[in-house]
């Protein structure tokens, strides 16, 4: 289905890797809600950047 341009498509639950990133935003995505892949490390912080990172490097 396609999202109207003034909506926001975000995209939630089961991402916790660069790939599973760049995958949603090519189907349109702009926002992600990433909870569990992170809570499950011992520095959140460093997990976040670590994700972010290696995104933009992709």
């Amino acid at each position: 289905p396609k999202v109207p341009k003034d909506r926001v498509l975000v995209a939630e639950s089961g991402l916790a890797t660069p790939a599973d990133l760049l995958r949603m935003a090519r189907v349109g995505a702009s926002a992600f809600l990433i909870g569990e892949s992170f809570m499950r490390q011992p520095d959140v912080e460093a997990a976040v950047r670590s994700l972010l990172e290696r995104k933009a490097a992709a």
